[in-house]
Order: structure tokens, then C-alpha cells, then sequence
């Protein structure tokens, strides 16, 4: 079964951009698996690599599919802003 990584715009009212975006299964907001960061991509990025083990089977389905094509994308467009 794959599920769905879900996101959020945050946007706390900081002055810090670090952590405006959350990432997380869909139907798991209660399970505090959240993954942060300063762009979406980061957000899922984190999500993953964090929670990785209790998502390891997931990581070769439709979300893995979106990251890698956005990092993809990112690196060609000249990487870190």
C-alpha cells in the first residue's frame, strides 16, 4: 500500500524561514512523524530520511518518483540558490 506525502505551508510568524514547510503521511498527522524545512522539497527530504524506517518500503513509490524528479530539476537549474 503507498501512501501519500502530505504537505503544509506553515509559515510561523518568525522571522526565520527555516521550517515553513512540514511533510508527512497522509491520515498520520496524529503519529508526530513530521519531517521540516525551508521548501517543500526539504520538508519531504527530511520526512524521508527521518522516518525512513518506518517508511522503508514506501521509498520506492510515487513520492520517492516526485523528490528525485525535483532534486533532478534543482540540479539542473544550477542547484542551491
Amino acid at each position: 500500500m503507498t501512501r501519500k506525502i502530505v504537505t503544509h505551508h506553515d509559515y510561523p510568524p518568525i522571522p526565520i524561514r527555516d521550517l515553513d514547510w512540514s511533510a508527512h503521511y497522509e491520515g498520520e498527522e496524529e503519529a508526530g512523524l513530521y519531517g521540516h524545512g525551508a521548501t517543500e522539497e526539504e520538508a519531504i527530504a527530511d520526512f524521508i530520511e527521518n522516518w525512513a524506517e518506518f517508511h522503508d518500503e514506501r521509498l520506492d513509490g510515487p513520492d520517492a518518483d516526485f523528490l528525485r524528479d525535483r532534486q533532478q530539476d534543482d540540479e539542473m537549474r544550477g542547484g542551491d540558490k
